[in-house]
């Protein structure tokens, strides 16, 4: 994850002068003691960082008499700021030449501006940042798998600004118009970032196509639970096809999974119901999954797959786990990397099981943490109770939406909970959720603890049930 990196990793010095720049940007200007105080430093230190913050920017940021000025006119000039910053990163520039690097007889500190002490004390942070990814420094190039180097480079350029591949050629543009139409292919969905970052990984295999080759690792994995859409499949083999003569499979077997790792909606409502299923199907009911889902389900006394949202967290962490790797950068499953509620119990049930079946995973504590917050977040959020509205006439359910929405003085969940069937009744509602319904035959077909009969849209009806709703809902 980024805030991983930038902590264990990128010189202080760095991350002081983006701290500054942050505060300006939301406050458009601040004293020398305010940022001193905020980052409890000296006044020296900080007007030093403002001098090269100054030069960095452009003169985009201006200090008079003890006050620090912003005058930021374009949102380029931000992202262009903060990519001149990082370059003067020694760590981030010396693991970009040892990503990129192909020529093992470069002298190494001669690439470098640097005292010989201060490259060997950056080289060793990133032999051990190497250590923890899986990967190795050797004859000064990183090795180990193509996937997690390429991945590494991509958010490289992403985040920090450091690019090499060739722009504005046939495969720049190919590869553009390809990434630009997978949110408009069946069941695919990927965000921005996510975007970003298999753009990146396709234009580097089509360039270098001798880094194809995948672990043994990520071809069992490959082999038995990678899926895509079969529409992405076939946009990429004819993307594939204009782009390359030669090792077409190794390159669909390689976008194929990098896809299956970016994506995470693969049980989200951008995904039909038919395939949902299919995921399903190859997911769950794997034999070791299914273990794991049901010592997780044990512990935490929740039902996992029946939860869709659960299921799709649970999934996203799988991947991570299976990859092997600390990701360093952020995905919209993961949060901050705090540990004070840590669960040792549920990193005990993921070390169980790996060895029970002698798996090659990877459990970091941040990320199985991660996990253990975001499921409890999930079970909290199917026991707070949701408010149904049961009855088959849309305009009667906008009328008392509008007015319960109006009235109930307590948070409730009350957006599009239409049902208009009691298979959807059954199939949505959960023990604690609130059921109004306005026909009375209703209540004789539908098995649920908390419902309320409204015999017909008048203000003292709609009153009366506002009431009870609010009493019941105090009780609980």
């Amino acid at each position: 994850m980024e805030k991983f990196v930038e902590e264990k990793y990128i010189e202080e010095h760095i991350l002081r002068k983006k701290a500054i720049f942050d505060f300006l940007i939301y406050n458009q200007k601040g004293t020398i003691k305010q940022i001193s105080n905020l980052l409890n430093t000296t006044h020296t230190t900080i007007y030093k960082e403002i001098n090269q913050i100054t030069s960095l920017s452009n003169q985009v940021v201006e200090l008079k008499q003890g006050t620090i000025y912003l005058h930021i006119t374009q949102e380029k000039e931000i992202k262009n700021f903060y990519q001149k910053l990082y370059k003067e990163s020694d760590f981030l520039s010396l693991l970009f030449f040892y990503l990129t690097n192909t020529n093992e007889k470069v002298i190494e500190t001669s690439q470098f501006p640097i005292s010989r002490s201060k490259f060997y004390t950056v080289k060793m942070k990133i032999k051990k940042f190497c250590k923890i990814n899986d990967l190795e420094l050797k004859n000064k190039r990183i090795i180990g798998s193509y996937l997690k180097i390429n991945w590494i480079k991509s958010i490289m350029s992403i985040k920090y600004g450091f690019n090499y591949y060739p722009k504005n050629n046939l495969i720049y543009h190919e590869v553009k118009n390809f990434t630009r139409s997978i949110n408009t292919i069946d069941n695919c969905y990927l965000t921005n970032i996510e975007l970003e970052i298999y753009f990146h990984h396709l234009i580097y295999i089509f360039n270098n196509q001798n880094q194809l080759t995948l672990t043994i690792n990520e071809k069992e994995i490959l082999s038995c639970i990678v899926m895509i859409p079969p529409k992405l499949e076939n946009s990429l083999k004819n993307l594939i096809n204009k782009l390359s003569k030669k090792k077409k499979q190794e390159i669909l077997n390689y976008a194929t999974l990098c896809f299956f790792f970016l994506n995470t909606h693969a049980f989200s409502p951008k995904i039909t119901c038919d395939y949902k299923k299919v995921i399903y199907n190859l997911f769950i009911k794997a034999p070791v999954i299914n273990d794991l889902i049901n010592r997780i389900e044990e512990h935490l006394e929740i039902n996992l797959k029946n939860n869709e949202l659960a299921l799709n967290i649970l999934f996203n962490h799988i991947k991570l786990y299976c990859m092997n790797w600390n990701m360093f950068f952020s995905l919209d499953y993961l949060e901050d990397d705090d540990m004070e509620d840590f669960n040792s119990e549920l990193l005990e049930i993921f070390l169980n099981w790996k060895n029970k079946y002698d798996l090659p995973l990877y459990f970091s504590p941040i990320l199985v943490n991660n996990l253990y917050r975001k499921l409890l977040n999930t079970a909290n959020i199917r026991k707070e109770p949701r408010l149904f509205i049961y009855t088959d006439s849309w305009i009667k359910y906008i009328e008392i939406s509008n007015f319960l929405k109006e009235n109930i003085p307590i948070k409730l969940s009350l957006i599009e909970y239409w049902i208009s069937s009691s298979s959807e009744l059954i199939s949505q509602c959960h023990p604690n959720d609130i059921v109004i319904f306005d026909n009375i035959e209703y209540f004789y077909s539908v098995n649920h603890e908390h419902i309320y009969y409204i015999s017909s849209i008048q203000k003292e009806n709609l009153t009366n049930l506002t009431e009870k709703i609010v009493k019941h809902l105090c009780s609980i």
